[in-house]
């Protein structure tokens, strides 16, 4: 994990966490305990020196113990915050970055961010709390595949999710190696 942390970093994109602080330690009454709610990221949906360098696939994973609560809200909010310029945050969380990492935003063009959802095979996701939390934040299903999975005894879909932002690029410029 250590190591998909620091690829996506290294490569100017975001990787964000959300953490639930407890003023309450059981080891330590006096200190601050900070819990991992969620994170969210971009990473190559490809490569950057491919056809598909303005495309990437989001990853968002909310601790099961805080679904329902708003941080996958927060987390993607922040997120489209930085990567689209047409985005406009809802806002209502802390946003804390004590470092330089993405003070300016990510150093990439992100027009299009892909994100995959895996559900039980069938399962209407547009009426789904996803699919309207999705939808809300401007994913809206553009494929799906049926039966490519299988778990705890369910066969699973994977549907696709894409974002567009407004961000402008030049098809014809050539793709460059990160160095």
């Amino acid at each position: 994990m250590a190591q998909r942390i620091s690829d996506i970093v290294n490569a100017g994109l975001p990787y964000l966490v959300a953490v639930s602080k407890s003023n309450r330690s059981r080891a330590n009454p006096g200190c601050v305990s900070e819990k991992i709610a969620g994170f969210v990221n971009l990473d190559d949906y490809y490569g950057q020196s491919s056809s598909y360098r303005y495309t990437f696939e989001m990853e968002l994973f909310v601790h099961p113990g805080f679904v329902s609560k708003g941080i996958g809200k927060c987390l993607v909010d922040r997120l489209l915050e930085m990567v689209d310029t047409s985005y406009r945050a809802r806002g209502g969380y802390e946003y804390v970055n004590d470092d330089t990492y993405l003070k300016t935003g990510p150093s990439r063009v992100v027009k299009t961010i892909l994100l995959n959802v895996q559900h039980e095979n069938g399962e209407d996701l547009e009426a789904d709390w996803r699919g309207k939390f999705l939808n809300a934040c401007k994913f809206f299903r553009v494929g799906r595949f049926p039966k490519v999975g299988y778990k705890n005894d369910k066969v699973l879909d994977t549907s696709i999710f894409a974002h567009q932002t407004k961000e402008d690029i030049d098809p014809s410029a050539r793709p460059t190696v990160a160095g």
